[in-house]
């Protein structure tokens, strides 16, 4: 997309076109730290996908149901630039496996942020609210009206991966003990100790 006001005047109009193209909005559900943003990221690479980080989909059509077809999926399309643009679908990941110094989502010469021909899928990545969200009445029922006032329907993308490994990056997050973060605190302790 353009970043001058010409430029970027046309592409609002390619997208509000592209809209009418819509067929499915798609969400993710399940547990915390399943890998949900490198999936979203992936997908969001594809020509005829954008996909936001945590906008928060359902929550927010309820809170703002008066919004046209054209002003929701201008959140969703706008977050998807932003990310692939300044964010963190705009970085590649940088350092090792052991030793990162910042872990990004990039996937260079493709389409994240932005969409060829044709716009087939929006949607938004939030797992574990998006689920809770949704076993309760009042989630499914927007859910519905959503797809309803908008002519799309709702499809979802459950992530599973080791439970373990779940509670595991949950731990270390809580923490902050990831290995670069862990090693750096190890050679700060033991620095203090000698002097």
């Amino acid at each position: 997309m353009a970043e001058n006001g010409d430029d970027r005047k046309a592409d609002l109009e390619r997208l509000h076109t592209a809209y009418d193209d819509i067929d499915t909005v798609l969400l993710f559900i399940g547990y915390p730290r399943s890998r949900h943003t490198l999936v979203s990221a992936l997908l969001d690479a594809h020509p005829n996908i954008m996909l936001s980080n945590e906008l928060n989909l359902i929550s927010f059509y309820k809170k703002s149901p008066e919004l046209s077809k054209n002003q929701f999926f201008d959140k969703i399309t706008s977050l998807s630039y932003f990310l692939a643009t300044r964010g963190r679908r705009s970085k590649a990941t940088n350092g090792t496996a052991s030793d990162y110094v910042q872990l990004g989502y990039k996937v260079p010469n493709q389409w994240q942020g932005t969409f060829d021909q044709t716009l087939k899928i929006l949607g938004d990545k939030v797992g574990w609210f998006t689920a809770a969200l949704l076993s309760r009445e009042t989630g499914r029922s927007t859910l519905e009206l959503l797809e309803y006032e908008y002519h799309v329907k709702g499809k979802f993308i459950h992530v599973i991966r080791n439970p373990f490994d779940n509670i595991a990056t949950m731990a270390l997050r809580l923490l902050s003990l990831r290995l670069g973060e862990h090693a750096e605190k190890v050679r700060r302790h033991a620095r203090q100790k000698v002097i």
